[in-house]
């Protein structure tokens, strides 16, 4: 079914309009609203289904990267929250083991400060693993 989908022109069409559409600061302003909208009323299930936690990370720090095939540059946005579980570690034979709980956001499109388009993660931890 994708492939016939993405065979079509017109809804190809649409598929471009929709991806420069949610690409757009706007867009993801409108985006993170209705996310909190939903959350804050406690509609989280009924919107997204069993087991969805919507995270609405706090901005940390940026690493800035490039991909090594392309060389196009990453953004990887290092964010925390309260609704991650914090890092814990356990003694092990030579040092220590840590486990460090993550939430890591679908690739979107941001621009850097030139306008170039660039893929962006949202890679997001505890606040007490943050501090």
């Amino acid at each position: 079914r994708f492939q016939k989908a993405f065979k079509d022109p017109e809804f190809m069409k649409m598929f471009v309009d929709y991806a420069k559409e949610i690409s757009e600061p706007s867009a993801r302003a409108e985006q993170d609203a209705y996310l909190k909208q939903i959350e804050n009323e406690g509609r989280t299930k009924e919107v997204y289904g069993e087991n969805v936690e919507l995270i609405m990370p706090n901005a940390g720090f940026v690493v800035k990267t490039t991909k090594i095939e392309t060389k196009d540059k990453v953004f990887i946005n290092i964010c925390y929250s309260d609704k991650v579980k914090k890092a814990t570690s356990t003694k092990a034979k030579g040092g220590t083991n840590w486990d460090v709980p993550y939430s890591l956001s679908a690739i979107r499109k941001e621009k850097d400060n030139k306008g170039v388009d660039c893929d962006t993660h949202d890679f997001v931890v505890a606040s007490e693993t943050y501090e």
